[in-house]
């Protein structure tokens, strides 16, 4: 959980909030390509291990806090939530764990993104 947070807080300090939000999603997808744990203590609420359930609460609202600042920038849909995340990331979890393919073609969160969606250059 402090790898996550830490991608979170450096997202966060991030002058372009869709910049930090974009970087926060592929950094969280990079960890958890290295390790599958990483995604399963990020979903998981822990209410016995108190430490880990309060990193884990503060990391959601520094994640919270980047997604209200990409809106207010104009750069995320106004209807997204902090949930949309874990649900980025628990689809991600998904994709990684039956395609052995390393790279992704369009990243599946663009769809987050409030505006016309720009085109990937290869």
């Amino acid at each position: 959980m402090g790898k996550c947070g830490a991608i979170v807080e450096e997202a966060l300090a991030d002058p372009d909030p869709w910049h930090g939000f974009c970087t926060l999603i592929n950094r969280v997808f990079e960890l958890h390509a290295q390790d599958r744990g990483v995604t399963a203590a990020f979903l998981s609420a822990y209410p016995k291990a108190r430490a880990l359930d309060h990193t884990r609460a503060a990391t959601l609202t520094n994640a919270a806090e980047l997604a209200r600042r990409a809106k207010a920038a104009g750069k995320l849909r106004p209807d997204f939530v902090v949930q949309d995340l874990i649900l980025i990331i628990m689809a991600n979890s998904g994709v990684r764990a039956t395609d052995p393919m390393p790279h992704v073609a369009s990243p599946p969160w663009q769809s987050t993104r409030s505006g016309p969606t720009p085109q990937l250059v290869s």
